[in-house]
């Protein structure tokens, strides 16, 4: 294990996921003091002893102006941090503020409309296609008018989901339409719900109009998960790769299970050409739909995300490979690249991720509700108990167990303060 001593603290200025809790562990681990937003009794990230959460809460869904303000306040408040990318809007922040923000802060972060374009379908799926890499049939339709007439010659069902989720602090992720007479009503309440959630001051009217997606049926448990880290120059790369196998929501959602998965090298080699081609570097999570023997490219996060422990526990540390990219210390992201390629071929760590109160939750309440037949739910409970040794649980490490122990406590409270939330994410399709 590396310990880095006297190290430069880092801010992981997010608290609602299990991707921060987990690059907050990979740091604490290798010595690297970490702080983080003041957080709710709810959040994964308050109990961990990796973590100091004396910063005041971040404007997380608020004006890109005041999330720039709190990182100002930040860094002369403490100077010297390493800023790691934590949430799609923060990145897009940080990334487009890189000038104002380098007195007070290491950064590792390409320019910020690279960052937008990663984050936003339309451009995405444009690159992807330069680089000869498959994505679902997509249209990009320019305003409500242009989708009327688009789905007169759609083949269904389909898709509406939001272009970019930044400047859009909403839970709409993607809706699914059946047939032509369902369109309209299904289009025009998912820009209603955009826009609803839009942030003042981000992005154009373009990006509060959604995109159509062909519907693959894969999607909600076949998704093949390519995470890695790709320096500037373009040289230095390394992949870890995982299948999501359970997500919440059932159909359109984050993920709840992960399986490890061998790294499919033809598909990296050109997912780097993707990335280099626009001018990407950092840590990022490409997912891809499996459907007919393809990879379809669906999403890529240029930040922490779920599952992350997964990956940091199989050898490619991304928390800790990005802070020693942010001080430049090369040697070193060397060194773990090498580390995490030794141990992808050696096959080491965990087989398996899994949120276990979050899966059992929807378990029972889709045999309560009908939604699935009993076989189904036998089927998830064995996967649970089948390998527990080798299965990392979402909150749960053995050096840091309080956020762990209290996981389930921390979701029955979200769940009785806002009983939306469980039918959301529990309960709903």
């Amino acid at each position: 294990m590396t310990f880095l001593g006297s190290a430069a603290p880092a801010l992981v200025a997010a608290h609602n996921s299990n991707g921060a809790l987990a690059a907050i562990r990979d740091l604490g681990k290798a010595g690297v003091p970490v702080h983080s937003p003041r957080a709710p009794l709810t959040s994964p990230v308050r109990f961990s002893k990796f973590v100091s959460t004396d910063l005041e809460p971040f404007p997380n869904g608020q004006a890109p102006r005041r999330q720039l303000t709190w990182l100002l306040r930040a860094g002369r408040r403490r100077s010297g941090m390493v800023l790691l990318p934590a949430m799609d809007d923060l990145t897009s922040v940080i990334a487009g503020h890189r000038d104002a923000l380098r007195p007070y802060f290491h950064l590792y972060y390409p320019p910020g409309e690279v960052v937008d374009a990663v984050l936003n379908k339309e451009s995405l799926h444009t690159a992807a296609a330069g680089a000869g890499i498959e994505t679902p049939a997509a249209w990009f339709p320019g305003s409500r008018a242009e989708a009327s007439q688009l789905a007169m010659a759609l083949r269904y069902p389909v898709v509406i989901k939001p272009r970019t989720h930044v400047g859009t602090h909403s839970w709409f992720k993607g809706g699914l339409v059946s047939d032509q007479s369902r369109f309209e009503a299904a289009y025009n309440r998912a820009m209603g719900l955009v826009a609803a959630g839009a942030v003042d001051g981000v992005g154009g009217a373009a990006e509060l109009v959604p995109f159509v997606q062909s519907y693959c049926p894969g999607a909600g448990s076949h998704i093949y998960n390519l995470a890695g880290f790709l320096d500037h120059t373009g040289m230095l790369a390394g992949f870890s790769a995982t299948r999501k196998v359970y997500q919440s929501p059932r159909r359109f959602g984050v993920g709840v299970c992960f399986e490890a998965a061998p790294v499919d090298s033809e598909l990296a080699a050109r997912l780097t050409e993707m990335l280099r081609g626009m001018g990407f570097f950092g840590m990022f999570e490409a997912e891809f739909i499996e459907a007919d023997g393809a990879f379809l490219l669906i999403d890529i996060n240029p930040r922490v995300f779920n599952g992350l422990s997964l990956i940091t526990n199989r050898g490619l540390r991304l928390p800790l490979i990005w802070y020693l990219a942010a001080l430049g210390d090369w040697p070193a992201v060397e060194e773990q690249l090498a580390a995490a390629r030794r141990a992808e071929e050696e096959g080491c760590g965990p087989d398996a991720w899994c949120h276990r109160f979050v899966l059992e939750s929807m378990v029972v309440s889709r045999v309560v509700t009908g939604r699935i037949a009993f076989p189904e739910a036998r089927h998830w409970w064995r996967w649970v108990r089948s390998a527990k040794d080798r299965t990392l649980e979402a909150s749960w490490d053995s050096c840091d167990p309080w956020p762990g122990r209290l996981n389930g406590l921390q979701h029955i409270a979200r769940f009785i303060r806002d009983p939306r939330d469980f039918i959301g994410s529990i309960v709903r399709d």
